[in-house]
């Protein structure tokens, strides 16, 4: 799905370009039941290698990131590498460790052997010491951990995922001085099952970066979610991965146009960098030709023409489900007080605008509506026609959608529903005219005293566009 394309900066021309990200060699999937194993893929990189040849280069991670290691010691001594790993037998680090030893990082696996005395589940471990940093910048903690985990430096929490999930990856970012030393707590609590904790530490070396970018006008960055961040039995967070988005805006303050290409399940946090990058691709999980896929919409031999099947909100707060997503006692029960209202439809009653519409996805050619028709097939039903017109250079594919607002109700109903959609292929220049029924479910609602839909007649009106958000053509009907 094609969300910006500022300046025309897709298709890409003949301009050479950079291409850089976590994902940008590797297929992303969402992990849990729904993840499936391939017997061949294309990367992104390997598609955009396949397309656009010695146009493109690659930028890999070893390029700009760099492994910290021994920079734990013990104490602010500085005269032991390593940290004090305290070991016990609860989840709760309660009472006194029955075990203490040093320990040259943080890690833990089914394959390890626990000390003496602390058994396979059901136990914890405090790992402390202090960190000196290697040089000014900023230093990326990188955890994968079932079950629950934290961090703190100088008391202060930086990551906290203290509880029961699945094997979840995550990270956070630490500013740092040169030879500054910082105090530092790691804990980790394993229940049943699986015993896994990885951790390691790198930093951006943005001047190696700005070195391989400097000869680039365009960059490519492929960015997202994966099997280790989005999956069963945890819940992801809404903003990308550390540090993606502190790529992404560096990258942007240094090359004139960047086009930003995302895995994802779902919305995320597009704020930090959205004004400041000229292309986004939402390019979903898409398999294994993923990056056949991807490089032929950045080349321009597809034209895009996909949509979003839900609104991608500014603000997590913004979300129509935000203040019932977590039960107020912590507890894993969820009451859906949003009834009906959610999605477009909370937007619309709360009258706020998301930062993507349901239904929106822009192409590389423009269309425009017109004539609209509502025209009576009996009781309840109707035949509604309009015109689209291919109005661009090229030819492209238009996704029309098909409102219905009940303008005076019997109950409580969301200020419009998608009733209808068609999608219509088109030549440059090339008019069709579109027709969509809407039957009697169109006008209804669910009667909770006769337990069956019910014919809401009245005034209703009918809308017609190419988003959630945009419905130039509109008329009204009676029943």
């Amino acid at each position: 799905t094609l969300l910006k394309n500022d300046n025309n900066v897709l298709p890409i021309g003949r301009q050479k370009f950079a291409v850089i990200g976590p994902n940008a060699d590797k297929i992303a999937r969402g992990g849990g039941s729904g993840q499936v194993n391939f017997y061949s893929a294309v990367t992104p990189w390997d598609g955009i290698r396949n397309v656009f040849g010695k146009q493109a280069s690659f930028i890999s991670d070893e390029k700009y990131m760099t492994p910290i290691k021994g920079a734990f010691f013990t104490d602010t001594s500085l005269s032991r590498p390593g940290l004090k790993a305290e070991y016990f037998s609860n989840k709760n680090l309660e009472g006194i460790p029955l075990f203490t030893r040093t320990e040259e990082s943080p890690a833990i696996s089914n394959s390890t052997k626990n000390p003496e005395g602390i058994p396979n589940e059901n136990f914890s471990i405090r790992w402390s010491g202090v960190l000196k940093a290697p040089s000014v910048g900023t230093i990326i903690f990188q955890f994968k951990g079932d079950d629950g985990y934290r961090m703190t430096v100088d008391g202060n929490i930086l990551c906290n995922e203290w509880r029961d999930q699945a094997a979840r990856k995550s990270s956070c970012t630490l500013k740092t001085e040169a030879g500054k030393t910082y105090n530092i707590t790691i804990e980790y609590y394993q229940g049943a099952s699986d015993r896994q904790f990885d951790f390691t530490m790198y930093e951006y070396d943005f001047g190696r970066l700005d070195a391989q970018l400097k000869n680039f006008s365009t960059a490519v960055i492929v960015v997202g979610y994966d099997t280790d961040t989005e999956g069963e039995g945890f819940d992801r967070t809404f903003d990308l991965p550390n540090p993606q988005n502190e790529l992404i805006s560096h990258i942007a303050s240094e090359v004139k146009n960047v086009i930003v290409v995302a895995n994802s399940g779902g919305g995320f946090n597009f704020m930090p960098w959205i004004d400041n990058v000229k292309g986004v691709v939402m390019a979903w999980y898409p398999g294994q030709e993923g990056g056949t896929a991807i490089a032929n919409i950045l080349k321009g031999t597809v034209n895009p023409s996909g949509k979003l099947p839900m609104s991608i909100e500014k603000r997590w707060e913004d979300n129509p489900a935000h203040d019932n997503f977590f039960a107020p006692d912590g507890s894993k029960e969820i009451t859906y007080k949003e009834g009906l209202f959610y999605g477009y439809r909370g937007y619309d009653v709360q009258n706020k605008s998301p930062l993507f519409p349901f239904g929106f996805g822009l192409s590389y050619t423009t269309f425009s509506y017109s004539g609209i028709k509502a025209s009576p097939l009996g009781k309840n039903r109707l035949r509604v026609t309009f015109s689209i017109t291919n109005t661009g250079r090229r030819a492209g594919a238009e996704v029309a959608q098909l409102y219905v607002s009940p303008l005076k109700s019997k109950v409580v109903r969301p200020v419009k529903e998608l009733k209808g959609y068609e999608k219509v292929y088109l030549e440059k220049g090339e008019s069709k005219t579109v027709e969509i029924e809407l039957n009697e479910d169109a006008f209804s609602y669910y009667d909770i005293t006769s337990e069956d839909f019910v014919p809401d007649n009245g005034s209703f009106r009918i809308m017609v566009g190419s988003s959630s958000d945009n419905l130039p053509l509109q008329t009204d009907v009676n029943f």
